[in-house]
């Protein structure tokens, strides 16, 4: 009979998905077989055994042992080997077919020889068709008796409990111990070949050396098998290592897609708030360029105001009008008057007066240059005008002169400033 892992032996998900395909192990009916203990070298080492036990089968068993589907146990150090054998034609091909995909093929009662029990203790096996007893007489690890009472597996639960007693009482010393074992179901099978099984609870590990001594097929066909195995391992890998790869790339590209999706939407947000923001960089810059033109503009009449009576204007004289503006291709800013003077004492004096404010307005610091020129005038008897409209005596006459100055700073300003109220930046302090 074949087991196959039980459902509660089921790996998780991840563990499914990375491990090989599930093996298989092959429990075949025990009371096919028969049991010998055959003498063997304490000494000797596996390979050694092995051969020993093939000579011992060539002298008990009544076929020729190519002929024969057979097993053995041992233990380093015990003089003895457990040995198992069935004639190869009982079991038909239609039963043998699904052993090319079994990790191990052995008989159920092989499980009751892992981990070696105390001595005196008897371990006890019923399966379907057989009733196997094993007792530890000494300290050699290896049975030192071996029963097996085969029957139908029609039989009677009675008649299966007095096969068991009957064979307890063969023993030839009564055991201190007796084990009954559940019937082993497979647990597992690592990629290293280690096989588990389970009696009812407990766990019973079959290492892969062990393994292959207890599997009863041929030890050319069990390599064969193992590295069948091993190539299929490999290649389970290398196909779990690319489409992890391939899982990889996707998953990169993925991120590639989304990543690029993120930068079209960053470039369409900032194309949607260029106009915005070029709009309120012209803003930004129109006011600079006010605030700017305004400071300038304001320039050249401040110094005048620092420059004529320490910043207050004599009485003498009325500003009438001024205007800033900038010199063509010396961009020196300039600063046109229009101005009057006036004064109710000699014919003549207004003009000295107008040439006065001229010299006071040429000594501003850093320098200036001043021309004056006239717009007209009277006054003095040479024109003078009364401003009620007649001679009447006791009235004052008064004279006047109205005349521009054209002012021009001798500090330039520079080209990229250039404008037509772009002047320098006064470096006095203003005066109120």
């Amino acid at each position: 009979m074949t087991t196959d892992t039980p459902a509660a032996a089921q790996p998780g998900f991840f563990a499914r998905l990375f491990a090989p395909p599930t093996r298989l192990a092959a429990l075949l009916p025990d009371g096919r077989f028969f049991l010998r203990l055959v003498p063997v070298e304490p000494e000797g080492d596996a390979a050694s055994v092995a051969e020993q036990v093939a000579l011992a089968l060539e002298t008990l068993a009544p076929f020729p042992i190519a002929q024969l589907y057979y097993g053995h146990y041992w233990q380093p150090g015990s003089p003895r080997a457990l040995v198992y054998a069935v004639y190869r034609k009982r079991f038909p091909a239609d039963e043998t077919a699904g052993w090319s995909e079994a990790q191990v093929v052995l008989p159920a009662f092989t499980t009751l020889l892992v981990e070696p029990p105390e001595p005196g203790t008897a371990r006890v096996l019923t399966s379907p068709d057989a009733v196997t007893v094993f007792h530890w007489g000494d300290d050699a690890f290896v049975p030192s008796q071996a029963l097996i009472h085969p029957f139908s597996p029609e039989v009677s639960e009675s008649d299966r409990a007095a096969a068991r007693e009957q064979l307890l009482r063969s023993l030839a010393t009564a055991p201190a111990t007796v084990e009954d074992w559940d019937y082993p179901e497979l647990r597992r099978v690592n990629d290293a070949g280690d096989v588990t099984f389970s009696s009812g609870g407990r766990e019973l590990r079959v290492s892969a050396n062990l393994a292959a001594a207890l599997d009863v097929r041929d030890n050319e066909e069990i390599a064969e098998r193992r590295a069948i195995q091993r190539r299929d391992i490999i290649l389970w890998r290398v196909a779990l290592g690319m489409a992890a790869l391939v899982l990889l790339c996707g998953v990169a590209e993925g991120a590639l897609a989304y990543s690029n999706s993120q930068i079209r939407q960053g470039q369409i947000l900032i194309a949607q708030k260029k106009p915005k923001q070029s709009e309120l960089i012209a803003i930004e810059a129109n006011t600079h360029s006010a605030d700017v033109a305004l400071s300038r503009r304001l320039y050249p009449l401040e110094m005048l105001m620092l420059a004529v009576d320490g910043g207050r204007l004599p009485p003498s004289v009325t500003i009438t009008n001024a205007q800033a503006n900038l010199a063509p291709g010396t961009f020196k800013p300039t600063l046109t008057l229009n101005a009057t003077a006036s004064i109710g004492v000699d014919q003549g004096y207004a003009i000295q007066e107008a040439t006065k404010f001229q010299h006071a307005v040429e000594g501003i610091p850093g320098g200036a240059t001043v021309t004056l020129s006239s717009t007209g005038g009277g006054g003095g008897g040479g024109g003078g005008n009364n401003p009620r409209g007649n001679n009447t005596p006791g009235v004052q006459q008064l004279d006047t002169y109205s005349f521009r100055l054209l002012i021009t700073f001798n500090q330039p300003v520079a080209a990229e400033d250039s404008g037509p109220a772009a002047v320098a930046a006064p470096s006095a302090p203003k005066q109120p």
